[in-house]
């Protein structure tokens, strides 16, 4: 229900610094706009076995 709010509104974290909705759909990978419409997160490649 928050997620339709703009880019520029601010929100205080449970943890961390304040944000915005907008920093957060850039940086955050698990409330970008991919993962809010269910379009599954690349895993990143793992190491040497």
């Amino acid at each position: 229900q928050l997620w339709p709010l703009g880019d520029d509104v601010t929100f205080v974290p449970g943890h961390g610094p304040i944000s915005t909705f907008g920093a957060e759909r850039r940086s955050n990978p698990f409330v970008s706009d991919e993962a809010l419409r269910g379009v599954p997160m690349e895993r990143p490649a793992s190491g040497p076995a």
